[in-house]
């Protein structure tokens, strides 16, 4: 399945037969069957018309509405699962301090190793490099230990310290970065970082959606309203696989440059380029579309993509004590 981007302001979307088709000023811009779509991702001023919104709706579409910056305004969706077993299983999970621990300590640990292997991949022979991959491990085996959610949340913000220390590191050309920054992002390497954690977010969100779980109640996460906390746990193991990979990728391929960023007049944001942005989304999706080995019930060769919804019914299972969590490992 794949996912429609819609980036270009004043384009409007409208449905022919049994295809989503763009208009630019009147004129036929793009053409896409819409039984090959699972996403239509709309960023800035375009217009949809009812019979799109409907078709989306029958037939089970996420919209997701973006900013022209990238800032998330909101999802249309067609109605939640009926299956609130899925849902009371979640709840008392939720409800249960240990059951928070244990999936946090997974979640966290998956994170670590997973940034852990990208340092590996990218260093030098540099004490630095080292140091950094070891402190990580030791950060890693350290959750066994914690016995609050407080704590592992301490560790993981020492390890993305530690990690993010070192990505500066590992970038060539002409691009700088100093650690991470956000809200808003004051160079391109954290504008991209944010962009793309922004799509993957909202992918985890769909998968967690469509198998019948609350979005925003989480086990890691803080439950703050409007925050979908269990899409952010679930992320955790694939930022450095994806969103992480895809950054570094870009910009030492040289597939992006400084000079497609700009400032924003209005606080300073460093925003990406409508062209460049399309480059990374192609990127984006490339990635995601990505297949590999996924070891669940039994193996099977998945895209990146499909791997949420897997992960989200793995989560479910475990939740109903069929089994532990596993999450996604890099070698």
């Amino acid at each position: 399945m794949a996912v429609l981007y819609v980036t270009t302001s004043g384009a409007k979307l409208e449905k022919e037969a049994n295809s989503i088709v763009v208009y630019k000023d009147g004129e036929k811009f793009h053409q896409f069957p819409s039984l090959k779509l699972d996403k239509i991702v709309i960023f800035g001023n375009v217009e949809i018309t009812t019979p799109v919104i409907r078709h989306c709706l029958s037939e089970g579409i996420d919209m997701v509405f973006l900013s022209h910056r990238g800032k998330y305004f909101g999802r249309l969706e067609a109605p939640i699962s009926k299956n609130s077993d899925v849902r009371n299983l979640q709840y008392r999970n939720s409800a249960d301090e240990q059951e928070c621990l244990k999936f946090a300590k997974i979640f966290i640990e998956a994170k670590i190793m997973n940034m852990r292997v990208v340092l590996q991949r990218h260093s030098d022979a540099s004490s630095q490099f080292r140091d950094g991959i070891n402190k990580l491990k030791e950060l890693a085996d350290s959750l066994e230990k914690a016995k609050r959610l407080a704590t592992i949340r301490g560790i993981e913000g020492s390890a993305s310290k530690i990690y993010f220390s070192l990505f500066g590191e590992m970038l060539l050309g002409d691009f700088y970065f100093n650690g991470r920054n956000r809200r808003p992002p004051r160079d391109p390497i954290n504008s991209l970082l944010s962009f793309g954690y922004t799509l993957l977010l909202w992918d985890m969100f769909s998968a967690v959606a469509q198998a019948g779980l609350d979005p925003y109640l989480g086990l890691l996460h803080e439950n703050k309203y409007g925050r979908p906390s269990i899409a952010l746990d679930l992320i955790e193991e694939y930022r450095p696989i994806i969103v992480d990979s895809i950054v570094l990728m870009v910009a030492n391929k040289r597939l992006l440059s400084p000079a497609d960023f700009y400032k924003s007049d209005e606080d300073d944001a460093v925003l990406i380029a409508d062209e460049a942005r399309k480059i990374f989304l192609e990127q984006y999706e490339k990635r995601m579309n990505t297949t590999f080995q996924y070891f669940g019930p039994r193996v099977e060769t998945v895209t990146y993509r499909r791997s949420m919804v897997k992960q989200v019914y793995s989560l479910i299972r475990a939740f109903n004590g069929e089994g532990e969590y596993e999450p996604i490992r890099i070698k």
